[in-house]
């Protein structure tokens, strides 16, 4: 894997460093809010401003599919020599209509983040990490910490999203491992902080008891956390664990409230999506069809050390 990623890394150098004509990138984000997605939109911004001649426009689809299905209407327009889009539904149903347009018009598209339900041919890439792994990573770690007859709470993100579905279900596929433990509580919270604090809080409140909470993401991970307090319940007793290992949910950590998360790198995502659309801008046809960046496990052993990251 870490050959594959330096290679990837070099290719990318080649042709970014060569490419000095002028590059129109778009970009739609699914939503500017949501603070691990404004982490990876902020590296694409710096990526760019590192380039010669790099023209950028970046959109908030507020975490409408209707809405971001307008932009790609218009990056075709203006027109955009290569797009970045990270999706709010990787749904096959709602993404080849989109693309078909894109497609048609022969502009290449990196997908970021969010990878798509539909195969990477000629002309779609695809940049981020396996969904699946951070579910995995998170609930095998969980697991040894659970107790006999452990129950357990999921926050997901969204129903739309490929994300919170393979995060989930990869995190279920663990626990089938442990008969014992049983999911008591499953709800959407679109990886939102208020949004998970009004239904943990909810959960709470009709009776139910956990020993532990699982999110899809670290916001709703700080929502879970906050109910529980507001609750007069201890962290200590209902361990919570979450993905992305943002600054607050590392420092939460930190004070002993979150249990563990897990790392997904924001800056490599955004920086290496930019890259390869302004390869494929300067017409490379050079590079794979995915660029896959590791989620790493962040526990109480080792997360200062990604507090200085």
């Amino acid at each position: 894997m870490q050959k594959r990623h330096t290679i990837l890394s070099l290719l990318l150098f080649f042709y970014t460093g060569f490419a000095m004509a002028e590059q129109q990138i778009c970009v739609s984000m699914a939503s500017f809010n949501d603070k691990f997605l404004s982490l990876v939109r902020t590296a694409i911004a710096d990526a760019a401003q590192e380039q010669e001649g790099m023209h950028l426009s970046i959109s908030d689809a507020r975490w409408s599919h209707a809405i971001q299905k307008r932009h790609i209407a218009e990056f075709i327009n203006q027109p955009c020599d290569a797009i970045i889009l990270n999706l709010v539904s990787s749904d096959k149903e709602d993404v080849w209509p989109m693309i078909q347009p894109v497609l048609k018009a022969r502009i290449p598209i990196v997908f970021v983040n969010v990878r798509p339900e539909i195969p990477l041919k000629s002309g779609l890439y695809y940049v981020g990490s396996n969904d699946a792994d951070a579910g995995t990573i998170q609930m095998r770690y969980l697991i040894n910490y659970l107790p006999q007859q452990a129950k357990v709470g999921i926050l997901m993100g969204s129903l739309l999203s490929g994300v919170a579905k393979n995060r989930t279900n990869a995190a279920k596929k663990i626990m089938e491992t442990r008969p014992d433990v049983e999911v008591v509580a499953v709800g959407i919270a679109n990886f939102e902080r208020e949004k998970a604090t009004q239904l943990v809080t909810k959960w709470i409140d009709s009776g139910i008891h956990f020993d532990a909470i699982i999110a899809n993401n670290d916001e709703m991970a700080l929502g879970a956390l906050q109910a529980i307090r507001k609750n007069g319940l201890s962290p200590k007793n209902i361990k919570v664990v979450g993905i992305d290992a943002t600054e607050e949910a590392l420092n939460s950590m930190y004070k002993h409230e979150l249990f563990a998360t897990v790392f997904q790198d924001a800056q490599e995502q955004g920086k290496q999506a930019l890259q390869m659309a302004s390869a494929l801008a300067a017409q490379s046809s050079k590079l794979p069809n995915e660029y896959i960046i590791p989620f790493q496990l962040v526990n109480s052993q080792n997360f200062r050390t990604f507090m200085r990251r």
